[in-house]
């Protein structure tokens, strides 16, 4: 399918999705990729701010992509770090919640729990 905007591939374009419900969707979509997007970790710098939505809620997520990256190295599963960051921030606590507490947190030097 083509798109007709910028005559790129549609399949594999570096877009964010809108809504990420679950935090598993969210590091899918980093890792790689969701509904036939680019893996978020492979955008580059002009694909990150080719516009102001992408920017934006790619500098949201990178809190939480890189304290689950940090996991992993870390020697923890991607299930792990998830478990680990809603156990600190609430299993019933929304995407959206938790991205701004980690946002929050990292800003007073990161949870003592998910370093």
């Amino acid at each position: 399918m083509i798109n007709l905007v910028g005559a790129d591939i549609v399949g594999n374009t570096a877009t964010l999705s809108r809504n990420p419900r679950t935090l598993e969707v969210l590091w899918r979509e980093y890792k790689y990729g969701i509904d036939g997007r680019k893996p978020a970790q492979e955008f580059t710098t002009a694909e990150r701010n080719a516009n102001s939505g992408t920017k934006q809620a790619y500098y949201r997520r990178i809190v939480f992509w890189e304290a689950v990256e940090r996991m992993i190295n870390g020697g923890n599963s991607y299930y792990t770090a998830l478990n680990r960051i809603r156990q600190v921030y609430g299993a019933s606590t929304s995407v959206t919640k938790v991205l701004a507490a980690m946002a929050r947190d990292k800003r007073n030097g990161g949870h003592p729990d998910l370093m």
